[in-house]
């Protein structure tokens, strides 16, 4: 569903964002 693929879209960007600043 368009929910499911906007969750996932959010939960790439956040993924993306710990790593950026856990490095």
């Amino acid at each position: 569903t368009e929910q499911l693929e906007r969750w996932s879209e959010q939960v790439l960007v956040a993924d993306t964002l710990d790593a950026l600043f856990t490095h």
